[in-house]
């Protein structure tokens, strides 16, 4: 059945022109629903489907699950345009689109929401469906697997033309193909999503006909660092409809500066000065081993140019007089003697930090745990990192703080005085207020943490997002895990001491590591620690036990600061300690030991990488 309507068509004003004042009406039939599909010959296609709108002639109408759309809203014409998505503006079969200069990744397709698709039919061939072709065209980015697997997991990519436009506001004659740049325009194009190149993938940038004209710079952000590559299309076009294929050679995947040889300096009671490396390096290790490296290129451009202390927990006095050394790679401080800890950060001609060192006045000693039955013979350093005392219940042995995978620390409180009371810092002038807390996220990555060692970021994630990779977890102050940070994504599985890695962003002292899984551990399941008989004191501020033959073994209960808030909370209730590893699986939060209540254990624990808890160092084999 037909719906129609009389019509009088411009036709028969020509007629009127020609003399004749009487006017000629034209019938036109309409079918209720129409079929909606790709030209045969379209070779770019997008998931425009079943619930998507398209628009015909101005009407807005929804694809059914058969494919179909209903055309009862729709005015009868002698001609029907379909066009999607909807455009900025519409002028008979001229559109405007903004081809924006950042496009959300679609895997195997285009982005359908910047992707305009349109169709032209008269009456007669409507009942025959719509056949929808693209008017733009698209370059497909082919990324080859990456040489190795931890540099799979991708973020964004970038091309960056010298000379041509590569984006903006567009206006389309669908009739015509012709298709013009108005304004908004960009050099820049960017794909973000979660892009998973293990095996390869291909980016379609959806793009307006274009002939290049110079070589694109091409900039592919991972987990482990940003890689980098050209990619020479000179002489080549983007033609509408069509996908011009542009592979990726040469990608130079990237190394990781770092600076010194260990972010924790340990400095004897007593001493009068410090003297610490800074020299420039670079790891290309993908658990961020230290390498050591010192063909740096760029070197003189990447050496600090001065030095200044961010913070310490003592007073103005106890550390002071920083200085550089002329060659740059080395710095020197005075100190007071006294043990406390203090934050040193080096910084470029602007002003900005390079990386930050922590300086750590202490005593240490070491105790024996022997060998577990996984094989693995652990010493572990007698107090948290950041403790200038070892003695059960005093203040002085709660040490610092750390966010999991982060290597510059945050003071720590004091259960005596309140769950939430937060040490006084200083600096040579006077006391230093600790800058608020940030939210984490995709701009909120390790280089931020780096240049911003006193932020605490609080979680990125409020959900977990683990269906492929980069994985996102909940309550991860990054947007995208990265389980390496500490150098052991895999610890969970107890692999021999002797081939983890002490990882750049390791917060402990040369020789030393933060402790794997199974320190605690006398085998796969069972702790260290004693279920029954063990010792705390009556306020619950840590956890005092013999083992190995070493007495009086003492793990405060720090407290922690809060993945949400950014606040410190809960002194003397819990003394959470992070591990090096995630606790495995998909949704792997950074892994801890819990000392809290009557029953402390170190099997399948884990919680938020958001949240800053205490440190344990072990000896590095």
């Amino acid at each position: 059945m037909k719906n129609w309507i009389k019509y009088v068509t411009i036709a028969s004003l020509a007629l009127a022109a020609a003399g004749c004042s009487d006017d000629e009406t034209i019938t036109v039939y309409k079918p209720y629903t129409a079929t909606v599909s790709y030209a045969d010959d379209a070779e770019l296609k997008t998931s425009v489907g079943t619930g998507d709108k398209i628009w015909i002639n101005g009407m807005a109408c929804m694809i059914m699950g058969t494919g179909e759309i209903n055309l009862h809203d729709v005015t009868p014409e002698l001609e029907y345009f379909a066009y999607y998505p909807e455009p900025l503006r519409r002028e008979g079969s001229v559109l405007e689109y903004n081809l924006p200069a950042t496009q959300n990744y679609t895997a195997g397709g285009v982005d359908k929401s910047i992707f305009p698709i349109c169709a032209f039919a008269d009456n007669e061939n409507l009942e025959q469906g719509i056949e929808l072709q693209p008017v733009l065209g698209a370059l497909q980015v082919r990324i080859p697997a990456p040489p190795d697997e931890s540099f799979a997991s991708v973020s964004s990519v970038e091309l960056k033309s010298a000379e041509y436009v590569l984006a903006g506001d567009v206006r389309i004659d669908a009739r015509t193909g012709e298709v013009y740049i108005l304004g908004n325009a960009t050099q820049t194009l960017t794909m973000k999503g979660s892009i998973d190149t293990k095996e390869g993938a291909d980016l379609l940038f959806v793009m307006p006909p274009l002939t290049f004209r110079d070589v694109l710079d091409v900039k592919i952000t991972t987990t482990k660092g940003v890689a980098s590559t050209t990619l020479d299309l000179r002489g080549q076009r983007i033609e509408g409809r069509k996908a011009l294929l542009a592979e990726l050679t040469e990608i130079d995947y990237p190394s990781t500066i770092y600076y010194g040889t260990a972010n924790s300096i340990v400095v004897a009671p007593g001493s009068t000065s410090v003297k610490v490396d800074c020299a420039v390096r670079t790891t290309r290790s993908s658990v961020y081993a230290y390498e050591n490296d010192n063909k740096v290129a760029d070197e003189k451009n990447l050496l600090a140019t001065s030095a200044k202390v961010l913070w310490n927990d003592v007073s103005t006095g106890f550390i002071s007089g920083v200085k550089l050394a002329s060659d740059r790679k080395s710095f020197t401080a005075t100190l007071s003697g006294e043990r406390g800890n203090a934050v040193v950060a080096i910084c470029d001609k602007a002003g900005a930090v390079l990386w930050s060192f922590h300086i750590w006045v202490t005593e240490t000693a070491d105790h024996d745990y022997g060998t577990n039955a996984l094989g693995n013979h652990y010493v572990v350093m007698d107090r948290n990192l950041g403790a200038t005392s070892a003695t059960p219940y005093d203040a002085d042995a709660i040490g610092l703080l750390y966010e999991w995978g982060r290597k510059d620390p945050f003071p720590s409180g004091d259960a005596a005085s309140g769950p939430t009371w937060t040490r006084t810092l200083y600096n040579e002038s006077g006391t230093v207020a600790r800058p608020k807390s940030q939210a984490g996220g995709s701009s909120k990555e390790m280089p931020f943490a780096i240049a911003n060692p006193m932020v605490y970021l609080m979680r990125a994630n409020s959900k977990s997002s683990t269906s492929s990779k980069p994985y996102q977890y909940a309550n991860d102050w990054l947007k995208y895990a990265d389980d390496a940070l500490w150098g052991n994504p895999e610890g969970y599985n107890n692999p021999p001491a002797a081939t983890l890695k002490k990882s750049i962003y390791d917060p402990c002292p040369a020789g030393y590591m933060v402790a794997p899984n199974d320190v605690w551990l006398k085998d796969a399941s069972t702790s260290i620690f004693p279920g029954t008989g063990w010792k705390k004191d009556e306020s619950n501020k840590g956890l005092l036990f013999d083992y190995n033959g070493n007495s009086n073994i003492w793990y405060p209960a720090a407290g922690l600061y809060n993945r949400t808030s950014g606040n410190l909370q809960d002194c003397g209730v819990d003394g959470s300690t992070f591990k090096s590893c995630p606790v495995g699986g998909k949704d792997a939060n950074g892994a801890y030991i819990i000392i809290k209540g009557d029953n402390p254990t170190a099997t399948g624990k884990g919680n938020c990488r958001g949240n800053a808890y205490s440190v344990r160092c072990v000896k590095v084999k």
